[in-house]
């Protein structure tokens, strides 16, 4: 009874059924084509065949598998050979033994379990005994000290045997959980594997062999890049590889791989239209002061696009493996891929070379002072689209010295790509508030003015190109006037309110930056910026 829900459940998702099917085939994984999360597999499978009647042939169990993507083909070779494919989510007849071997000593553990815990209550009693017959007189000295040491005896007795009983009962708990563990891991599996079945007719005894295809979601790939460049900054390497896991339950032994940047697993949904309506409120009219109109305050920080040299595309020959079509890039790694099949957290993965580039690089250094004062050297990759890259890890090396690490994002409509490669020190820069001056009346307004100043200073031992990039606010109400009455020659748009300069410093060189903006706004009124 201890075990009823677990049985039936069973019986429900066809465990008997599972028990009484034949043992599966091996195979062998000849490719496989990884996904970001998801591999399609390719596996031959050699079929010995009787011949003269129907006979019923067990696949290789494909764990993690999707069921509608599973395909049998017969590969030529074979003669007079006819078949009817069936692929399910079903619980393996090994898993259906292995759960009642569980099940049975999870029932002993137990029944032992609670003789232990029969017996621990058995002592308990038996010292409140003792302690309840420990001051009982006796007619003379000889037969006291007897009782008394006979009880000091059984004392230690019966502690001793709490003690041991105790440690019976924690062990056993041990094991019990031990057990436990196995029985979930089993229930798990029984909804992660795919069973593969065949009715095959042959008209004569002979050895034929199938090509088993489908798709699992048990690998993934994730790109990592390493940047290179000399101090002398001619042009810089990119060096892009791939990690990899996998968990599908086989060993991949010198496997042709490819890595794709598909994803097979994201559900295609036709976008639809329906009719839209406005809403309408009628204004409510409230007597007395006006509301003082608030400004919104700018806030974010900003990233645009340096102007850069153009760059014709890039004269190198394409390169080989790479597949790019209408709706996906995918590589053919140059080597066959041994990969041994991990845990289903997939804790072993392998990093493979996908591609190496010599890459025509911009360098300037750029600072944002009002998010932070921290200069950065920035390489400007002209025609990135190119490279066919995607989001990940990227290692910066200068000289064969590792600088750092930054996050590597494609999500961009620029022509030319941004890289953060490390912070430069001695180009020093400060940013502080000249005065926030006091709000005085200009005619029915009230203004306020605020002014700042950024330092800017190159104590390199070579001129540097520095990107200021700094911001005022801008009104989100016709009530409000911002005015940027002082920018220092910085390139401004006047829509989000950033301010731009370009500076070539040469060594030793010491720049300062003003500007000052005004905001007008009605009397009465408050205003935050």
């Amino acid at each position: 009874m201890k075990h009823f829900g677990f049985m039936a459940a069973a019986l429900l998702m066809g465990w008997g059924a599972a028990a009484a099917a034949p043992a599966p085939l091996q195979g062998t994984v000849k490719g496989v084509k990884i996904y970001p999360q998801g591999v399609y597999v390719t596996m031959s499978v050699p079929v010995p065949l009787k011949g003269g009647a129907e006979e019923e042939v067990a696949f290789p169990d494909l764990w993690y598998a999707d069921p509608a993507t599973v395909e049998l083909k017969l590969l030529p070779g074979a003669e007079g050979v006819t078949y009817v494919t069936e692929s399910q989510r079903a619980v393996r007849g090994s898993d259906v033994e292995l759960q009642r071997d569980n099940l049975l000593k999870r029932d002993t553990l137990l029944a032992r379990k609670a003789r232990l815990e029969a017996d621990s209550m058995v002592l308990v009693r038996e010292v409140e005994f003792l302690r309840a017959n420990a001051k009982q007189e006796a007619p003379s000295v000889t037969q006291l000290a007897a009782a008394d040491k006979w009880m000091r005896d059984r004392y230690a007795e019966v502690y001793e045997a709490q003690r041991r009983n105790s440690e019976a009962r924690g062990a056993l708990d041990k094991e019990l959980a031990t057990t436990d563990r196995l029985i979930r891991r089993v229930d798990a599996q029984a909804s992660r594997v795919t069973l593969v079945r065949a009715k095959v007719n042959s008209r004569r005894a002979q050895k034929a062999e199938f090509e088993l295809s489908f798709f699992s979601n048990a690998a993934q790939w994730r790109p990592v890049y390493f940047f290179r460049f000399d101090s002398g900054r001619q042009s810089a390497e990119l060096d892009y590889q791939a990690t990899v896991k996998q968990w599908t339950n086989y060993d991949w032994n010198r496997v042709p791989a490819t890595l794709s940047y598909g994803t097979p697993m994201r559900s295609l949904n036709r976008p639809e239209l329906h009719r839209a309506y406005v809403s309408y409120y009628k204004p409510v009219i409230i007597k007395g002061e006006p509301h003082p109109v608030e400004v919104a305050k700018f806030g974010g920080t900003y990233t645009a696009e340096a102007d850069v040299e153009e760059y014709d595309e890039y004269a190198a020959a394409p390169i080989a493996g790479m597949e790019v079509s209408e709706n996906h890039v995918s590589y053919r790694l140059a080597r066959p891929l041994t990969l041994a099949t991990s845990s289903d957290d997939g804790q072993i993965q392998q990093t493979v070379q996908v591609r190496r580039d010599t890459i025509p690089v911009l360098y300037d250094y750029e600072v944002t002072p009002k998010v932070s004062i921290d200069v950065l050297l920035l390489a400007r990759v002209p025609g990135w689209q190119q490279l066919h890259l995607a989001d990940g890890r990227i290692n910066v090396f200068c000289d064969g010295r590792m600088l750092g690490q930054s996050n590597l994002s494609v999500r961009s409509s620029q022509d030319t790509l941004v890289l953060p490669l490390t912070y430069e020190p001695q180009v020093v820069v400060e940013r502080s508030e000249k005065g926030d001056y006091k709000e005085r009346a200009s005619g029915s307004k009230m203004e306020r003015t605020r002014s700042y100043e950024i330092k800017v200073k190159n104590n390199k031992e070579f001129p540097v190109s520095l990107t200021v990039k700094d911001q005022y606010p801008v009104s989100n109400t016709d009530e409000v006037e911002v005015s940027l009455t002082e920018s220092s020659g910085a390139q401004v748009e006047a829509g989000s309110g950033m301010l731009t300069w370009k500076l070539e410093l040469e060594p030793g060189a010491e720049r300062i930056l003003t500007f000052t903006y005004s905001v007008r706004y009605p009397k009465g009124g408050t205003v935050y910026f």
